[in-house]
């Protein structure tokens, strides 16, 4: 089951990371990216001292990237502050997603997709990995 919460620090999260098995924290790089990051870590940190000793952190994956000079420094800036929580797999800013979206449809089938959906696959083979998780189980077989 997967819970996505607000991202902001509340109850619902709390609730959330008290019921989950692991937590996977998407992350869109701006300047209080590190900031946001941070304040969710000491969450995660209470909720399995407190609450849920099992929770476990899969990593933190980086959403909608693009090439600019400031999302480059962010995420070099993030790999140093907290080294090998970042998820290798990066998820780019491409627009066959925002299409899919609207479309609701698979992002394979907008023209253009094909590369976007071959990097979300990259980045669940990587969860899965982290999560412990085979496809199996992942497909629900």
């Amino acid at each position: 089951v997967l819970i996505d919460c607000p991202p902001h620090l509340g109850i619902k999260l709390s609730a959330s990371l008290t019921a989950a098995t692991h937590v996977l924290c998407p992350i869109r790089l701006c300047g209080f990216s590190l900031d946001g990051l941070s304040g969710l870590l000491d969450t995660i940190f209470d909720v399995q001292k407190q609450l849920n000793p099992k929770l476990c952190i899969i990593g933190a994956i980086i959403n909608a990237f693009d090439r600019s000079v400031s999302h480059q420094k962010t995420l070099e800036n993030l790999q140093a502050k907290i080294p090998g929580l970042v998820l290798k797999n990066i998820i780019r800013n491409r627009s066959p997603f925002d299409k899919a979206n609207t479309e609701s449809v698979p992002v394979g089938e907008i023209p253009g997709g094909k590369r976007a959906e071959a990097e979300l696959q990259q980045a669940f083979d990587e969860i899965y990995k982290k999560a412990e998780i085979r496809l199996t189980e992942a497909a629900g077989v």
